[in-house]
């Protein structure tokens, strides 16, 4: 990680001196007429990619990247000119700019490129989706899932996974937001250098657990105080992408209003995310289809809005 993040940072300094409802979960509807003529590249993280939500296409494959994602419906809505995915699953900001050894829950798949590859100067439009790897996002989810709803023994047997994650008053998942903080600002300021005529949007997580944590076990067996810190913790991420991306004058897309109700521990069909089920589609932990679906039409407002 020290490595990867050096790295970043060499890379960073040298290009930044170089060149100074029903309704609501529907997919975005056809291109008006109106064809968007820029190129536009989508950076991000397993939560954009889209895994198993379709057959995965582009190189590598193990990035898991479907055909209908968001970004490709973005794209297929905007009837852009060119478009490039370089999402990833498991995907962090320290490998934007290195090759990334793909995993998914630590299960090493390959290899892929840096997402970084896929900018220059004549991209007009980014969108990046990436974070909650870089705070642990998938450890604190599945550090919390407990096998019994009672308090019979440290997780997973019943008591709070706060046990493990909050100690003498430190919280290590806000610990780790702060750090994630400074690679998102670089990371920004290299997008920025890169392609310095884009607009880039930074699309922040949707609601993953209610916010009171109510009623999940069933779906997702994580007890309630704990779910209702794991949706803070998401929700302190998201603020802190959106402060990241205003300090880089990029516009942050904000899919947590949107996707409130519509959480993990929502009913089959009711819910964006997938709670411990691949049903109906996408894999556990991460957007559904229609998850994909209601953050493309939120992303594509959202651009069209910006002009």
């Amino acid at each position: 990680m020290t490595t990867t993040r050096h790295r970043l940072r060499t890379l960073a300094g040298a290009a930044i001196l170089a060149t100074a409802a029903a309704g609501a979960c529907a997919p975005p509807g056809p291109s008006t007429g109106h064809r968007d003529a820029r190129r536009y590249v989508a950076l991000g993280d397993s939560w954009s990619a889209g895994p198993l939500t379709a057959f995965p296409v582009g190189d590598p494959l193990v990035c898991a990247r479907s055909p209908i994602n968001y970004p490709s419906l973005v794209a297929a809505a905007l009837d852009v000119s060119a478009f490039v995915d370089r999402t990833c699953g498991s995907a962090s900001f320290d490998d934007l700019a290195a090759v990334q050894k793909v995993g998914f829950f630590g299960l090493p798949l390959g290899t892929a490129p840096p997402q970084f590859d896929a900018l220059d100067e004549s991209v007009e439009l980014i969108t990046i989706g990436m974070g909650g790897n870089d705070i642990g996002l998938p450890d604190f989810a599945v550090g919390c899932l407990n096998v019994v709803p009672i308090p019979l023994g440290p997780p997973p047997f019943g008591r709070s996974c706060q046990e493990t994650f909050v100690a003498n008053g430190v919280d290590k998942a806000s610990e780790a937001i702060v750090k994630t903080r400074a690679e998102a600002d670089l990371a920004f300021r290299m997008i920025r250098a890169r392609a310095p005529r884009a607009r880039v949007f930074v699309i922040g997580y949707p609601t993953g657990f209610p916010a009171d944590g109510a009623g999940c076990f069933a779906r997702w067996p994580v007890l309630d105080v704990d779910a209702a810190w794991v949706a803070a913790k998401m929700h302190e991420m998201n603020e802190m992408l959106r402060s990241a991306a205003n300090l880089a004058g990029f516009t942050f897309v904000d899919l947590e209003p949107s996707s409130v109700g519509h959480d993990g521990c929502k009913p089959q069909g009711t819910a964006w995310v997938n709670g411990i089920t691949f049903v109906p589609d996408g894999v556990p932990l991460h957007p559904n289809s229609l998850g994909q679906a209601n953050a493309a039409r939120v992303i594509e407002a959202a651009i069209r809005q910006a002009g």
